[in-house]
């Protein structure tokens, strides 16, 4: 048996990670979510979300209060900032942490569909928690359409509810497990404790090029792989979308292109990354099977480019439709375009090297 004083050796060395531990702030600030696809004011999705933080507990800043100063800021992306425009909006409006994310409404399989991705920021951008749900009306029919979504507007509350079962409480401890099964609400690790513990490398995020008719695919798969890529490469911190945005603009680089070893280089030094990750979406929509079947469908590609090195470590292309995860009498099949696409990035991310 061991000793009194061992266990308090023990209990001791374990008090400072107790103590450190993040625990979700009473007051919070919402931030305007970046509407992607098609924009229906009638889903009042920030409506939704801000009313049910309240009924969770939480002290809601509305972003009224902090539009001075994001104009002062010339802050235009909302859906990430640096880690210094964090800690001035918190200070600010008095806020312990900050919710940011976005927006889908479109049609999956013919029916409407919504889905929301959002994350929780700490104070120094620190990655509290993030989630995504996706939900078509399809997925809200009961025995005999009992309880059918049938728009937008009465859809969207039931995807905020799924979202947010998962976002812990005031004054609970914030969780550090993975995000949940592809296309639902769930978990993200905090990268930067995660980091800190690991001696984490820092991977940049290129956006993506698109080859599809959708012009918002590029965006929405990158809000996936932010929240996917903690989960399934804790040893890369991504950086904030807001840092790598100011240094294509610093080296004069067009965002939308692929870049060359020396360009990413660069860009990798600005921002001070040791890897760096780009790809292409190629599809990003509904297909029809040869029984004229609807089904979602995406396809992406990605790299991994080894700043160090100069070389690619890791490519890697793959895509699904909600069918392939069809079983028997159609169980498991998933219907949103939204969730699809989070599931073929999980699938492809899985792939990644572990070091």
């Amino acid at each position: 048996m061991p000793s009194r004083k061992a266990i308090l050796i023990a209990i001791a060395a374990v008090l400072p990670v107790w103590a450190a531990a993040a625990v979700a702030p009473k007051k919070i600030l919402v931030l305007p979510f970046s509407a992607l696809g098609r924009a229906d004011e009638k889903a009042r999705v920030m409506d939704v979300l801000t009313t049910d933080l309240a009924r969770m507990g939480y002290e809601v800043a509305l972003p009224e209060l902090a539009e001075p100063l994001l104009e002062e800021l010339r802050i235009r992306y909302l859906d990430s900032m640096s880690k210094g425009s964090v800690n001035q909006l918190l200070q600010d409006t008095g806020a312990g942490a900050l919710i940011t994310g976005s927006y889908w409404l479109g049609k999956a399989e013919l029916a409407p569909e919504v889905a929301i991705m959002a994350r929780l920021v700490g104070p120094d951008g620190e990655l509290w928690w993030a989630g995504v749900k996706a939900m078509t009306s399809d997925d809200t029919k009961g025995a005999f359409g009992a309880g059918h979504k049938k728009t937008l507007e009465a859809l969207a509350p039931s995807v905020s509810h799924a979202l947010l079962d998962s976002l812990p409480n005031p004054g609970d401890r914030v969780p550090v497990k993975g995000l949940s099964r592809p296309g639902g609400g769930g978990h993200a690790r905090s990268a930067t404790a995660a980091g800190r513990a690991q001696g984490q490398q820092t991977l940049a995020l290129l956006p993506l090029q698109n080859f599809t008719e959708d012009r918002s695919a590029a965006k929405i798969i990158e809000s996936l792989l932010l929240l996917r890529l903690g989960a399934h490469h804790v040893s890369a911190r991504p950086v904030e979308p807001a840092e790598l945005r100011r240094a294509l603009v610093d080296e004069k680089l067009p965002p939308f292109r692929v870049l060359g070893p020396d360009e990413m280089k660069k860009v990798a030094a600005k921002v001070g990354a040791t890897l760096v990750l780009q790809g292409a979406v190629y599809n990003f929509g509904n297909t029809a099977d040869l029984a004229g079947q609807i089904s979602p469908e995406v396809v992406v590609s990605l790299s991994l480019f080894d700043v160090t090195s100069g070389k690619v470590v890791w490519h890697g292309m793959h895509g699904r439709t909600g069918k392939s995860y069809e079983g028997w009498l159609g169980m498991g099949r998933v219907r949103t375009l939204v969730g699809v696409a989070d599931a073929t990035l999980s699938e492809l991310l899985s792939t990644l090297p572990s070091d």
